[in-house]
This record gives structure tokens, C-alpha cells and sequence, in this order.
């Protein structure tokens, strides 16, 4: 792990010994300050294996300085650094026009892995004992992001902040319609969980391991397959 000194030395030192020594990943801490006026996230990890474009020549440039010069330069390099590629989504959310809906979900990955919530095994209880993921109905008039972000809150504890999300859609079913998100926290977020009532345990899941359990919630495995065939077809 590296933090940022007023320098920059040792969060270039951090990253470079990243690329050296050919570690998982590394977390990047930058002081407060510096987070509004620049727009990095506080936690940002890359793990070593299927690094972003840049990443290598942002650690050849840093390795090139050899720890000098000051942190705003560098800063402005680990802001690339940080916003993988996957960032490019964030916009693609269909938009709420303010139309009745039931319930949303999100389909939340720490890192690259989703959190799932095995559901109760009562009976009469509508897939029961199966996978699922973190949502649920509508509360007074939230808009369905809302709803999603309230119900995550509720079911994990965490707080899923409205721009990590990156995909959004409406789907339609019998008892009405339904809306289906998708955000991007750091894996480290998982040591946050507090998880709730609902449910009898929580736990992290491959994307591929969801969309083929049988015992997975069928609605939310094909939505999530949506979501999967638009991210691996973007150039």
C-alpha cells in the first residue's frame, strides 16, 4: 500500500514497486484534499494481470522520474490510472421519465466478483433458497436508483455511491415493471458489510458462477447476461 506524502514520493515509490516486484495489486490512498479537486477515487486497486491500457506507461513514466518532481503531475497520471476503462460505462443508464415501477436490484461486483445473497429457505417463498442479489420494492415515490441504492444499504450495509454505477434498464413483468442496475465498488468494500435480516448469508461470486448456478434467481441471471454481452462487445 501507498499514501500519498505532500511530496508525491512515496505514492510514486508504491506504484513503481508494483510493477517490480509483480504484485496482485496495489491500493492507492490520496489525502482528502486532493480527491474533490481531482476526482480519484479514495481506494483504487489494480490487480497485476489484465492491467488497463496505460498502466504499464504510467509505470515506466514514474519509474523514468525516479520519485522526483511534484505530486500534481503525478496526480494527473494516477487519475488514468485509477478510472479503468469500465468507467466508460457509467453513463449508459436508461433513463427514469418518472413512470410506475415495482422494485429494483442491483447487481453489485467488489472487485470483480458479485455480492450475493442466499435467500430464505421458507416455504411459499418465491425462489427459495436461491441466489440472489441485493434489491427490492419501491418505498413511497424513490426513483428506481434510489430504491436499488436504499435496498443495498438495508441488505449489506454498504453505501453504494450513485456514480459507481454504470449500468442501467427497465424490464417489464407481470406485476410491473422492474429495473436492473449494475455498479463497481473496490473489493476492499466487501470489509464493510454488515449484512441484514433478509436472507440467510451473504457472500462474493464470479459473474460466471451466478448466470449458471441452478440455483440462481433465472430473472436476474438473464438481465446480468444483458449486461455482460454490451460490456465484452465494446471495442
Amino acid at each position: 500500500m501507498a499514501t500519498a506524502d505532500d511530496d508525491g514520493f512515496s505514492l510514486k515509490r508504491g506504484i513503481v514497486a508494483f510493477f517490480d516486484r509483480g504484485v496482485e495489486g496495489v491500493t492507492v490512498h490520496m489525502r482528502d484534499r486532493q480527491i474533490p479537486q481531482l476526482g480519484v477515487p479514495r481506494h483504487t486497486r489494480a490487480g497485476a494481470g489484465g492491467a488497463p491500457a496505460g498502466i504499464v506507461e504510467l509505470g515506466q513514466a514514474i519509474a523514468a522520474e525516479g520519485g522526483h518532481g511534484g505530486d500534481c503531475d503525478l496526480l494527473r497520471d494516477v487519475q488514468s490510472y485509477a478510472d479503468p476503462p469500465e468507467r466508460a460505462m457509467q453513463f449508459d443508464i436508461q433513463t427514469y421519465t418518472g413512470t410506475a415501477f415495482a422494485g429494483a436490484k442491483l447487481a453489485l461486483y467488489l472487485g470483480d466478483q458479485l455480492a450475493v445473497i442466499l435467500r430464505d429457505a421458507k416455504p411459499g417463498l418465491v425462489f427459495a433458497d436461491h441466489w440472489d442479489l441485493p434489491g427490492g420494492g419501491r418505498e413511497g415515490a424513490e426513483t428506481p436508483l434510489d430504491c436499488a441504492l436504499r435496498e443495498c444499504r438495508e441488505e449489506l450495509g454498504l453505501a453504494v455511491p450513485p456514480d459507481a454505477v454504470c449500468w442501467g434498464r427497465e424490464f417489464h413483468e407481470s406485476e410491473g415493471a422492474k429495473w436492473f442496475y449494475v455498479a463497481k465498488m473496490p473489493f476492499e468494500a466487501g470489509s464493510d458489510v454488515i449484512f441484514g435480516d433478509e436472507g440467510q448469508f451473504w457472500r462474493l461470486m464470479s459473474e460466471q458462477s451466478f448466470v449458471t448456478h441452478p440455483k440462481a434467481v433465472p430473472a436476474f441471471q438473464q438481465r446480468l447476461l444483458l449486461w455482460i454481452a454490451e460490456r465484452d462487445a465494446r471495442p
